[in-house]
């Protein structure tokens, strides 16, 4: 059993509820088989839309101090933070999924506590970080 979820999974988990994505879409039956691509793909649009609009204006005060591109690059290190604890403890433990689990968690927390080190911020900044990165689609 996984004790270990990364940022980005538990993110768009949360995003999805919040959003309820795919709850009480209405797909019209049609005869024609590109209208329920076209149907799904509008409701996909509204829903990036609406997505959007609502994070534009709900930024955390814990973070709006800090510069964007400071925000940005956090948000990268985030990112490459995951990268290198699932690498790592891959590398260490190739054959054993529940130590693989268990060391990635080691590794995550050690560079999420260097990263919020580094730039002086707070595990609650950079998780904030984290959601605002994910949520415009920053490059990472």
């Amino acid at each position: 059993m996984m004790k270990h979820m990364t940022f980005s999974f538990v993110l768009i988990v949360s995003l999805m509820l919040t959003l309820n994505c795919g709850e009480n879409q209405n797909v019209e039956e049609s005869s024609r088989p590109g209208d329920v691509e076209e149907s799904n793909s509008e409701q996909s649009e509204a829903v990036e839309q609406t997505y959007r609009h609502d994070i534009a204006w709900s930024v955390p005060e814990s973070i709006s101090e800090l510069p964007e591109n400071m925000r940005m690059n956090v948000y990268r290190e985030i990112w490459n933070g995951e990268s290198r604890a699932s690498e790592g403890a891959i590398r260490r433990y190739p054959n054993d999924i529940d130590a693989q689990s268990d060391y990635e968690s080691v590794l995550y927390e050690r560079y999420m506590d260097e990263i919020a080190q580094k730039y002086n911020i707070t595990r609650q900044q950079l998780w904030d970080i984290g959601t605002e990165g994910v949520v415009k689609q920053w490059p990472h």
